[in-house]
């Protein structure tokens, strides 16, 4: 069975990777790896790569899918949460 693998775009609080690692799930920020300004594009091709889910609060990630669905590009589906008041602890 594959281990869970998220990775969060750059929108993305980076203590959410951290919290998700904290409670043993393997997860990548795209700061840590150095995906700060590249292309929304390229994100879902890195995390595809890493055989990773992408969690995003981006709207714009919903699109790309559909368009990577449409072109019958690879990838390990989305995490999407809708950003309005938020406490992390």
């Amino acid at each position: 069975m594959a281990r869970l693998k998220i990775y969060t775009d750059e929108n993305v609080d980076v203590r959410i990777a951290e919290g998700l690692r904290a409670r043993g799930i393997k997860a990548f920020s795209a700061a840590e790896k150095g995906m700060i300004g590249v292309p929304d594009r390229e994100h879902f091709k890195y995390a595809s790569e890493i055989q990773a889910i992408i969690f995003t609060h981006d709207h714009h990630f919903l699109e790309i899918a559909g368009e990577f669905t449409k072109e019958r590009l690879n990838h390990w589906e989305i995490i999407f949460v809708e950003m309005n008041k938020l406490t992390c602890r």
